[in-house]
């Protein structure tokens, strides 16, 4: 398995695995196919690199996006990860974040947000296992193949508590 920072040629795979996410599963809330321009604009905006795992085919990939939009967050991303159902449970989850996790650093991020739809022990154990601790449930907040489902928040601060700008 190889990861490395993605790039736009690998915008396809993964909205792929998005899609496939959206289809059959409930790590993404989306209910719509991935839209490649919003897709797209999102790659191009991000603060922090995403990074894809190949091995030989696309297995997954991590990325950030902004916690919320009032400048006071901006020491503050949200992680996420999706990997293809055949590649779970090999360790590609970890080899992703022990890339993505230094480069949010790197970028002077302060705290770095996890949302798990629970239940979900495998992504649980993951977050853990890098130091991120539980920090609250939203009960109910989804609804998806015919089921209400809660998130998790998980919180991993990740810098110098004095490096602001």
């Amino acid at each position: 398995m190889h990861v490395r920072e993605a790039s736009t040629a690998d915008l396809d795979e993964i909205r792929g695995v998005l899609d496939h996410e959206i289809e059959h599963g409930v790590a993404h809330f989306g209910l719509e196919p991935t839209d490649a321009a919003e897709l797209a604009a999102s790659f191009a905006a991000r603060r922090q690199p995403w990074f894809v795992a190949i091995g030989p085919d696309f297995l997954g990939f991590s990325r950030t996006s902004p916690h919320k939009s009032r400048g006071a967050y901006r020491h503050t991303c949200e992680l996420g990860i999706y990997i293809r159902p055949e590649a779970r449970g090999q360790g590609v989850g970890r080899a992703l974040y022990e890339a993505q996790i230094p480069a949010v650093r790197a970028a002077g991020v302060r705290t770095i947000l996890a949302g798990i739809a629970l239940p979900n022990p495998a992504s649980v154990r993951l977050h853990e296992s890098f130091g991120f601790t539980p920090c609250g449930v939203f009960p109910e907040v989804g609804f998806k193949h015919g089921q209400w489902i809660d998130v998790g928040y998980w919180a991993l601060c990740a810098g110098d508590a004095t490096a602001v700008g």
